[in-house]
């Protein structure tokens, strides 16, 4: 669950790597080793309340989430010496590295990996009362992972162990900002989505190459594993994917 630093100083390459929402750098940890390994120094930050299990995902807001990544990119520069970053995120954490890249003019490059572009009704409506309620119950309502994390491989991925509906309106409203902006990433991007996933679906993907502003746009659908592709059958060559793009 702890935040990384990985890499070396000076080298003039520098990467954050995001997590998900209720997920940990572990999910995103082998992104970040191989971006090391190409000469990246790299920050994998641990997102705001994700290291206090559901009631500090639950406490914690957007805008902090935004905050980190702030730091992380500048952290990331600052230890490359450069003025430019690359920013792959999962899920969420994707949603962040496109908020970045249309924020931050350091952000150069951007991969987007399963970032989700959509909620469900049941989960909008359950959201809103979560958040609106004068009931404590209902304000902290959460949604245990019965299921475990979507992917194929069944691994039991650290992290909250249940999806608190209050941050899931966080994440709605991230999602609705984001998806209003796309016409502002201009940087150069790569989408790259599971056929099989089962929590963001792949025509997010679709929304995000045909609406972002880039002019160059790397679009894949990966043909195996689900969700958490940077853990899942695949892994590898994601990695390997990533890498060579954020280090061309």
């Amino acid at each position: 669950m702890a935040p990384g630093r990985f890499g070396q100083d000076g080298t003039g390459r520098a990467a954050v790597v995001l997590h998900g929402f209720t997920g940990s750098p572990y999910d995103v940890q082998p992104l970040a080793e191989s971006l090391a390994a190409r000469g990246c120094a790299v920050e994998l930050p641990l997102l705001r309340g994700h290291g206090d299990g559901v009631p500090g995902v639950m406490a914690a807001t957007r805008d902090q989430w935004r905050d980190d990544v702030d730091a992380a990119c500048a952290r990331a520069a600052a230890r490359a010496q450069t003025d430019t970053v690359g920013v792959v995120g999962l899920s969420m954490g994707a949603l962040l590295a496109l908020d970045a890249a249309y924020r931050l003019p350091s952000v150069q490059r951007v991969a987007s990996l399963a970032a989700p572009l959509s909620l469900s009704a049941p989960a909008r409506a359950l959201a809103r009362i979560a958040v609106t309620s004068d009931a404590r119950w209902l304000r902290e309502l959460v949604w245990p992972k019965f299921g475990g994390n979507d992917i194929s491989t069944r691994e039991r991925l650290p992290g909250p162990r249940g999806i608190p509906f209050a941050a899931l309106w966080q994440l709605g409203e991230l999602i609705d900002e984001v998806r209003a902006q796309l016409s502002r990433v201009t940087c150069p991007l790569l989408i790259l989505h599971a056929h099989q996933d089962h929590t963001a679906t792949p025509e997010s993907a679709l929304v995000i190459a045909s609406n972002a502003g880039s002019a160059s746009i790397e679009l894949e659908i990966v043909e195996r594993g689900f969700h958490v592709i940077t853990r899942d059958v695949d892994a590898a060559d994601v990695a390997r994917r990533v890498t060579s793009f954020l280090v061309p």
